[in-house]
Parts: C-alpha cells; structure tokens; sequence
C-alpha cells in the first residue's frame, strides 16, 4: 500500500504582455479621413479648395501627449496565490484514489478605469468621487419568472470631468477559485481499468464580468460595474464529472468509453435604466442610460451538459501484421444543448427615483437554436 501527500504554496506573476498596452500607443490607431476634390483637378488641394473630413474619429490623439498618462507609473504586475493540498492511497492492488484542494486568489488586478489627469484623480466607483456620481435608488419591475428587484445605482454629475481611463491596480477587483476533487483509478488488470474524477468548484469574482477578449484587462467604467456584480464568473462550472475505462472483450475484442458532465454557465438578470428628466435636473445629473445586474451572476444558471463516446475495436492478424478494425460513436446518447436568450433585460424609465411608476419595456427572450449530433466514424488500418 502507497500513500502520496502533495500540498504547497505557489505565487505565479502574470506576463505583462505588450497587447495589454499596445493600444494606447498613438501611432496604433486609425482613422477616416475622406478628401473631396472640389475642383475636380485630381490632385489634393489646400483646404478652401478642396474639402477634408475625418468621419467618427480625429487624428488630435496622435499628436498630443495624452496617452503618456494612459497607464499609472506605479502599476505593479498582478499575481495569483495558490495552495494546494492533496493526498493520493492505493487502497488496494491496482486501486488508487485520491482527493485534493485547490485554492487561488487573484491579487493586484489590473484595470482600465477612469482618471481625470488635471486633478490625478481616479473616480471609477461612487466612494472615490461622490461629487461626480449621485445615486438613484429605483424598483426594478418583475417580469414574468423573475422578480422585481430595489438597488441604488448611480448617475453622472453634471460637474465630472471628460471621460478619461488609465490602466492601474483596482483594489476593489476580486477573484476567488477553490476545486475539490475526489479521484480514483483501477489500472488495467484482468483485462479492464476504469477510472474518474468528480470536481465541486466555487469561483466567484467580480472583475471578470468584464475582461476583454484575451483575458488581461478589466474595465469598471463606473460605479455601476459594481452593483451587484459579484458572483460566478462566467466560466464557473461548480460540478464537472469525468468517467472513463477499457473493457477487453471476447473474441479479442476491445471497448472503451469517456463520459463527461459539467454544469452550466452563470448568470444574472440585467437591466438599462434611464432616469427621469425632471429628477436629473434637480440632482445635477446627465440623463445618460446606464446597464447595472439586477440579481448577482449564479442567482440563475445555464442548462448542464452531458457527453459519452464509446469505441469498440479489433486486431484481426493479417500476413505480417495486424488489420484493425474500428467503430467509434460520439455523443451516443444523442446529448443535446438548446442556445437561447433567457435574459430579459430591457429598458426601465422610472418617472421618480424611489418609486415603482414608471415604463419598463423587456428585450426579447427566444430560443436562438439546439447544438449537438451523434456522430458515427468507421476506421480500418493496418499495423506491422
């Protein structure tokens, strides 16, 4: 009889990569600028002349010095903390089994987040800049199965600044993971081994609900990123399920299986909400539309999924080597997945702040399509 133990502590820094900045260099943008040629003489001429017009963009931003302040001087590199304990038995011949734990914890998230340059402030959140932000305190209306909801969430003064990010640390971002595993694996003897793992996983977090698409960067473009935004993150799967094995038949033949199961994906009703004219005016605020999570990401999940191959083979001895055979079924139960839209969302006008009245007008809830086929492959080879 065997017995492993494995813990330890590890802190990993993440690579600050050129990507992650790259584009605040000015020689990296672009933009339209379209010549008319008034007098028709096929050759740029001085403005008066001809016309030149920059469509949706300016070229200020390459020759100022503004993105020399795009990312904090002091920025320091995110970091992820990890402890691991586990412990692996031989609890009989050729049956091991193991259990693990695995917790992480991001540290020194990085960010872009708004930051006024004339008073080196940053005024992302509402505890940073009260004077720029004023909150509003609104009943979000229920909708069908889901329940209405009053938060407090927040509107731009009327004194803010112009909107400006820099990249720097956020203190407020957070993100936590911890994974149980329980293991085992009988090794192949007598002609068959089997094995598997199960995984209950809590990753929570709030930074993520809004990293871009590689994963390096996250956004809190206001102090609405924060209202109820902490929760499972979009890639948490709390319960994943993995069996396997391999059976030698008679006749010489061989079968073998992988089954899979995980949970779905999180996530949480969300809403646009405008606020009334007459109250932005008398609050100072800008009548701007702004999306805030009415219940926290995993208050609802996605459906699971489940997937099992199979394959079954056979040598058949042929001249000098061997001829094989094989059939292998993917998805044999026919698993499906139905993609659709659950999330109503919407557009809330409240007429006040701290009032029910108001015109909520929902987005459309639809079933958008079903993924999944059972797949069916034949192979024949020859071995020697």
């Amino acid at each position: 009889m065997s017995r492993v133990a494995e813990n330890g502590f590890t802190r990993q820094q993440e690579p600050f990569l050129t990507g992650t900045f790259a584009g605040m260099y000015p020689m990296t943008g672009s933009f339209t600028f379209n010549w008319f040629d008034l007098n028709e003489n096929g050759k740029p001429d001085l403005p008066g002349t001809d016309r030149y017009v920059s469509i949706g963009s300016t070229p200020l931003g390459m020759v100022s010095t503004s993105y020399l302040n795009a990312i904090d001087p002091k920025v320091k590199i995110p970091y992820e903390d990890e402890f691991s304990l586990g412990a692996d038995h031989e609890l009989i011949k050729n049956l091991r089994v193991g259990v693990r734990f695995i917790n992480r914890s991001r540290q020194r998230i990085m960010g872009s987040v708004l930051y006024d340059q004339p008073t080196q402030r940053y005024w992302y959140s509402y505890e940073k800049a009260p004077d720029w932000w004023v909150p509003f305190t609104t009943t979000v209306p229920a909708t069908s199965i889901y329940p209405g909801k009053t938060l407090t969430m927040y509107f731009m003064s009327n004194n803010a600044p112009a909107l400006n990010y820099r990249l720097t640390n956020v203190p407020e971002g957070e993100m936590k993971y911890q994974t149980y595993e329980v293991s085992f694996e009988k090794r192949m003897s007598d002609g068959w081994q089997i094995g598997g793992s199960f995984n209950y996983t809590n990753l929570k977090g709030n930074y993520a609900l809004s990293l871009n698409s590689n994963y390096t960067m996250s956004v809190f473009s206001t102090p609405n990123s924060f209202v109820n935004a902490y929760g499972d993150l979009p890639f948490s799967r709390p319960i994943m399920l993995r069996l396997y094995g391999t059976f030698q038949l008679p006749y010489d033949f061989m079968f073998s299986f992988v089954y899979s199961h995980q949970d779905g994906s999180p996530w949480g009703r969300t809403v646009s909400v405008r606020p009334p004219t007459a109250w932005a005016a008398a609050n100072n605020a800008r009548v701007l539309t702004y999306s805030v999570y009415v219940e926290p990401p995993g208050t609802r999940w996605e459906q699971p999924s489940d997937n099992l191959d199979i394959k079954v083979a056979k040598d058949i001895p042929l001249g000098p080597g061997k001829l094989g055979l094989s059939m292998d079924v993917f998805n044999l139960l026919g698993a499906y997945t139905i993609t659709d839209i659950r999330n109503p969302a919407g557009t809330w006008l409240p007429t006040d702040a701290n009032t029910t009245a108001g015109t909520y007008t929902a987005g459309t809830t639809r079933v958008t399509g079903i993924i999944g086929s059972r797949l069916v492959k034949f192979s024949v080879f020859f071995r020697f």
